[in-house]
């Protein structure tokens, strides 16, 4: 899962045709270890990235987080 970077550009095609998506990223001890909600802020780490604003820019909100030590796992929907 860490040996592969592509741009976050390159999965706005196939991102179109979604409607849940699960967002695997750096943990961010600033949020809480889990949290739901209608729609939540991305937190510092992930917020600051390419790799939210394409799903945001597509019309995902993000609603569950999980945090663990090395990475934060995001369920976005729209």
């Amino acid at each position: 899962m860490f040996d592969t970077n592509l741009i976050p550009e390159a999965s706005a095609g196939p991102l179109s045709d979604c409607r849940v998506v699960w967002i695997i990223t750096e943990a961010d001890k600033a949020m809480p270890d889990h949290e739901q909600e209608p729609l939540m802020p991305p937190g510092p780490r992930y917020g600051a990235t390419p790799a939210f604003s394409v799903p945001r820019d597509l019309g995902f909100r993000l609603v569950e987080r999980w945090q663990f030590n090395l990475v934060q796992v995001i369920r976005a929907t729209r």
